[in-house]
């Protein structure tokens, strides 16, 4: 489950359809608050989400789902 916290690194995954650099493609991005009140940005690199409401991930919306080609 990794999880980003820079907001220009999700514009950039978004722009590019999910896709960086040498990485494999993130099938969708989660935005949720984690449990110190901080925004976050989880990760699915497949089509499974792993971002559920919990202690640590509060309020969790897909903002994005890769578009397939």
């Amino acid at each position: 489950m990794p999880t980003i916290n820079s907001k220009s690194m999700v514009d950039l995954l978004i722009r590019n359809n999910e896709i960086y650099e040498d990485d494999k493609p993130v099938k969708s991005i989660v935005e949720y608050t984690n449990a110190w009140g901080g925004v976050c940005w989880g990760l699915n690199y497949n089509s499974l989400n792993n971002y559920g409401p919990s202690d640590f991930v509060i309020n969790p919306k897909t903002i994005f789902v890769r578009k397939e080609s």
